[in-house]
């Protein structure tokens, strides 16, 4: 019982990140239709500040999806819900493991 909760405490979203020390994040991949860096600040497991820069020849969506990335928590989950249909982030997103 003893080893179940801890493996359970220490395997913990809120132990991994919720209790982690503030920390920056970015994955960076060159897609078909340009090349793209997805910039976080984590704090206490969310998204307290994020950056999206490309030089895709339609920029547009960089700044929308930089906001919607603000305030969600740090897991490959809502991660990918924040970002939608952009399935090729999406992969980038769990390529890096988060």
């Amino acid at each position: 019982a003893a080893l179940e909760a801890g493996y359970e405490r220490f395997s913990s979203y809120d132990w991994k990140y919720g209790q982690s020390m503030p920390f920056d994040f970015s994955a960076t991949e060159k897609f078909p239709w340009g090349e793209i860096t997805l910039q976080w600040c984590v704090q206490e497991g969310k998204c307290q500040q994020a950056a999206v820069y490309t030089d895709a020849l339609n920029p547009d969506f960089a700044q929308p999806l930089a906001q919607q990335l603000e305030g969600c928590p740090f897991t490959q989950q809502a991660l990918c819900d924040a970002i939608g249909v952009a399935q090729d982030l999406c992969a980038l997103i769990r390529e890096k493991s988060i």
